[in-house]
């Protein structure tokens, strides 16, 4: 009986091509959504920010109402202002409260140049 050469006949113990070509395509596609999920939560993440931005707008808005000497008159006022470097425009209505004595102040803000509500802010405040 003559000594058999361990690479030479016998089992393999190593993997086949097709072996690895199959573990790298489940590694790329694992990545892959990987990726996707990582570009979803950074879209989220700029919303969010966007979103905290609006809401600091509208705060700024409903103190100065509530920091002025007199109650705004009933009606609409509207303008632009940047935040954080985001240009965002707010629209504020005014309108009696239900009570003589109250006005209701709804503020809202958006990004400039579109349309949709990003923050909205009410607060009544006596007149």
């Amino acid at each position: 009986m003559s000594p058999r050469c361990p690479s030479s006949g016998g089992a393999s113990s190593g993997f086949t091509l097709l072996e690895v070509v199959i573990a790298v395509l489940v590694i790329a596609i694992a990545f892959g959504g990987l990726l996707q999920a990582l570009a979803l939560q950074a879209d989220r993440l700029a919303e969010m920010r966007l979103r905290l931005l609006a809401g600091w707008v509208a705060d700024n808005r409903i103190a100065e109402v509530l920091l002025a000497a007199s109650a705004p008159v009933s009606g609409e006022l509207h303008g632009e202002t940047r935040q954080g470097g985001v240009a965002l425009y707010w629209q504020q209505r005014s309108a009696p409260g239900g009570d003589a004595n109250l006005q209701r102040i709804d503020v809202e803000v958006g990004r400039a140049g579109e349309t949709a509500v990003l923050a909205r802010r009410s607060v009544l405040r006596e007149r």
